[in-house]
């Protein structure tokens, strides 16, 4: 059985994929956001030990809330740890669980196909239209989550897309964003909100 680390579960979560939903966020993230709201969720350390047994055991010891909803695997960055949402993802697919993966699709492509293969669906935190904006607002190269979105739209995986807007900065954001999203948009739902 796979160990995470796990910053907190949300039991009743209704922002985050559809229906209600066991929300769990994950310790760490490669990115460095100037808007994030979770920036606790940085760093690796500070978090608990959980197993995917644990996991797994609460929620279906809890399952009726859930069957019109599902799992939400959250963060930080979930995806830096592989094994234990792999194996989260597998143990819920058997369970008939519905699972969603909130990403900023910030990890390799070639190691996160597998992740997003395994859950039902994809909630894409896009963090900017264009690559400058994008590295200035994560401290990161934007080419991981253009990856990750190409990706899901050649496996036709259903994903939710979310765009941000930053309202300090001009309407010229905006008009990327929709550029970006007329070139990537055939399988996915485009959410765009405001934020700070």
């Amino acid at each position: 059985m796979q160990t995470g680390i796990v910053h907190s579960i949300e039991t009743f979560g209704t922002l985050d994929g559809p229906g209600t939903r066991y929300v769990l966020f994950l310790k760490g993230c490669p990115l460095r956001c100037i808007f994030c709201h979770n920036p606790d969720t940085w760093k690796m350390e500070g978090g608990m030990e959980k197993t995917t047994g644990e996991i797994v055991e609460d929620v279906l010891r809890t399952q009726s809330f859930y069957k019109k909803g599902g799992v939400t695997i959250s963060g930080g960055e979930p995806m830096l740890q592989h094994d234990f949402v792999k194996e989260l993802l597998s143990l819920f697919r058997e369970n008939n669980i519905h699972t969603a993966l909130d990403t900023a699709g910030s990890i390799e492509i070639e190691k996160s196909a597998e992740l997003i293969d395994l859950a039902d669906m994809l909630l894409l935190d896009m963090k900017a239209p264009t690559a400058d904006l994008f590295e200035t607002i994560t401290g990161s190269p934007m080419k991981n989550s253009l990856d990750t979105l190409d990706y899901c739209e050649k496996t036709n995986k259903h994903s939710v897309n979310f765009w941000r807007i930053i309202s300090a900065l001009n309407m010229w954001i905006f008009f990327r964003f929709i550029s970006l999203a007329n070139t990537n948009g055939r399988n996915s739902t485009y959410l765009i909100s405001s934020t700070m």
